[in-house]
């Protein structure tokens, strides 16, 4: 859990720091699952794990969000979506290919909330 909240924010880091114009793209797995179910809802350690990474890229000028069709992925990204006034774009979790021409399009900072497989 360490590990990835350092790397959370060495990407933040780099976010800020980077005086290039160029797009940056926030990659995450969503937060913990209440339990294994397919399209299971995000436990209460998720919602607050949710929050903290709203709280990390707020300031990060995100102006596109991806998500999966899961409850998971959407509820990971809401708390952003919300504190930046976002529609949150949900895309097939098992069509990557589709995101990833978005994203190579896209001049936009980007969060992309996916899972351990994709």
């Amino acid at each position: 859990m360490k590990k990835r909240f350092v790397l959370c924010c060495f990407l933040v880091g780099l976010a800020f720091s980077n005086s290039i114009s160029q797009s940056i793209v926030f990659i995450v797995r969503h937060a913990e699952k209440a339990d294994d179910s397919k399209d299971a809802e995000l436990s209460e350690a998720g919602r607050a794990r949710a929050e903290a990474l709203a709280n990390m890229l707020r300031d990060s000028k995100i102006s596109v969000i991806y998500t999966t069709e899961f409850k998971r992925t959407q509820q990971t990204a809401v708390p952003l979506a919300k504190a930046l006034g976002l529609t949150v774009t949900t895309l097939p979790a098992e069509n990557q290919a589709a995101l990833v021409a978005k994203l190579r399009t896209s001049t936009a900072n980007s969060l992309v909330v996916g899972h351990g497989n994709t």
